[in-house]
């Protein structure tokens, strides 16, 4: 019994360290990478000419990127929203992958998918309760008459509960299998315990 405890502590902590390494690269390096090239593919998307320079800020990867074209306000609008639109996708696509996981019993693999998704919705939440940024650009360069932190700030709120709720109803759905699959195990071994005292033949007096 203890052995049994000693193995599943040691799992679960091999569980927490690789999600945190997991949740450490998304959100730091490959969430901010895939935001920054975003924007650099909408530029040649557009055959725009432009400059740009990765450095390491504190939201990770950032980049400073320079286009030399007229930009409107539908491709001002495609220029700047196009990083947070990237990591969005990229987290509901992780989120996706996670309920298949899920669907086929690959308990730890979806956990690793559910935080890779978490960590690809929470930069872009946390740049739109911001304000700065993409945002204010995007305010400004298409003329929409509000404010970049009331806008960022009710978009940033709206993506988190969203992210909050799926994150619950994913974590429900996986505890709820993990008791089902210890009951039927449970259950199994009560039948083999059953079949083996039935099976032994009573001694001969």
């Amino acid at each position: 019994m203890e052995q049994a405890g000693s193995v599943s502590s040691r799992r679960l902590v091999e569980v927490l360290f690789l999600c945190s390494l997991v949740f450490v690269a998304v959100y730091w390096v490959l969430g901010p990478l895939t935001h920054e090239l975003s924007h650099i593919l909408v530029l040649k998307a557009l055959k725009c000419r432009f400059s740009f320079s990765f450095f390491w800020g504190f939201g990770g990867v950032q980049a400073y990127i320079t286009p030399y074209c007229e930009l409107g306000v539908l491709k001002s609008a495609a220029f700047f929203s196009a990083g947070l639109l990237t990591e969005l996708f990229f987290g509901a696509f992780c989120f996706v992958v996670a309920d298949r996981f899920l669907d086929e019993n690959r308990v730890f693999s979806s956990i690793l998918a559910t935080t890779a998704g978490s960590a690809f919705v929470l930069g872009p939440v946390v740049y739109l309760l911001g304000g700065e940024g993409d945002v204010r650009m995007l305010v400004k360069f298409t003329g929409v008459n509000v404010s970049p932190f009331v806008l960022g700030g009710l978009l940033g709120v709206f993506l988190l509960t969203v992210d909050v709720f799926w994150v619950y109803g994913h974590m429900t759905r996986m505890w709820k299998e993990y008791e089902e699959g210890v009951t039927r195990r449970k259950q199994l071994v009560e039948i083999a315990d059953e079949i083996g005292d039935g099976g032994k033949s009573p001694r001969s007096e």
